[in-house]
C-alpha cells in the first residue's frame, strides 16, 4: 500500500500479485461458510435534535462554510471538523480545554432507552466520545439498567471482568464502550443488538465492532440501530453500512450549503 493522506491508502500497482505470492498455498473460507448464524438487520431510528442543539449545530455548520470557503477544511482534517457536528449531536462538545459543553440531547436518550427496552437479549451501545459514554451511563442508571463502560482508560482486567460478567452473569444487561476498544477479538454473543449512539469516521470499525455479536452460538435475529438526527449522521451510516469511502461526507455537505446560501 501507499499512504496518500493521513486517512487514505491505496494498493500499489502489482499489490495484489505480491499478497497473493507471500500467501501460496493458502485457503480461505469466510466466516458465514463454516457457521450458521442468524440473520443481520440493520435500521436506522430518529431522534431529533433539541432547539440547543438546533443553534449549535446551524452555528457550527456556518463555520464550518467560512473555513471551507478560506480553504481550511482538507482531506487530513475533516474528518476532526466532522466530530464536531457529531458531538453537538450526541449533547457533549469538547471544549478544547480538557472539559465538555453539555447540550440537551433527551431525544437522543428516549430513544437509546426504547431500544433497550424493545431487546430480546442484552444490548452493546457504541459510543464515539467518553464524555458521552459516561452521561450515558448515567442516564441508564436513572432508569435502572445495570450498564458497564468500556473504553481507553478502563484496566485490562476490569475489561476481562465485565465481558465474563456480560457473557455469564445476569448482573449486567448493557455495555456502553468506544467503538475502537472492543472492536477486535470479542465473543459477545450474549447480545444481539447493537446501538450506534452516534456515527464514527472508520469503516473498518464499524465492520468490526458490529461483528463482536455475529458469534457461533448467537440465537437470535441480530440487530444494528443507528440513532441519528441530522443529514451528516444519515450519510456515514449510509456509507458504512455500504462498506463505501466516507472520506469527503463533511466537504461535500459544505459545499452544498455554500451553494444554496
Amino acid at each position: 500500500m501507499r499512504q496518500i493522506n493521513q486517512f487514505l491508502w491505496v494498493p500499489r500497482d502489482n499489490a495484489l500479485d505480491i499478497v497473493h505470492e507471500a500467501m501460496q498455498p493458502a485457503i480461505r473460507f469466510a466466516r458465514d461458510e463454516c457457521i450458521d448464524l442468524p440473520p443481520v438487520i440493520y435500521t436506522t431510528r430518529s431522534a431529533p435534535l433539541t432547539d440547543e442543539q438546533t443553534a449549535a449545530y446551524s452555528s457550527m455548520m456556518q463555520k464550518l462554510c467560512l473555513e471551507s470557503a478560506e480553504g481550511k477544511i482538507t482531506a487530513a482534517n475533516e474528518a476532526v471538523k466532522a466530530q464536531k457536528l457529531m458531538q453537538i449531536a450526541c449533547g457533549d462538545v469538547y471544549d478544547g480545554k480538557g472539559g465538555a459543553v453539555q447540550l440537551d440531547a433527551t431525544p437522543r436518550m428516549n430513544v437509546l432507552l426504547e431500544i433497550i427496552q424493545e431487546s430480546s437479549s442484552k444490548v452493546i451501545v457504541f459510543v464515539p466520545f467518553v464524555a458521552v459514554i459516561h452521561k450515558v451511563r448515567e442516564f441508564l442508571t436513572s432508569k435502572k439498567i445495570k450498564s458497564a463502560a468500556v473504553y481507553g482508560e478502563v484496566s485490562k482486567n476490569d475489561r476481562d471482568r465485565i465481558f465474563s460478567d456480560f457473557q455469564n452473569n445476569k448482573n449486567l444487561d448493557v455495555i456502553v464502550a468506544q467503538p475502537a476498544s472492543m472492536s477486535h477479538g470479542l465473543n459477545l454473543q450474549a447480545a444481539s443488538t447493537v446501538v450506534w449512539f452516534a456515527p464514527i469516521t472508520s469503516n473498518d470499525t464499524f465492520g468490526q465492532a458490529n461483528a463482536r455479536i455475529s458469534r457461533a452460538g448467537q440465537k437470535f435475529n441480530q440487530l444494528i440501530v443507528m440513532i441519528e438526527g441530522t443529514a451528516m449522521e444519515r450519510r456515514y451510516y449510509q456509507r458504512m453500512k455500504n462498506k463505501q469511502q466516507v472520506q469527503g461526507i463533511l466537504l461535500d455537505m459544505v459545499q452544498e450549503s455554500r451553494a444554496f446560501a
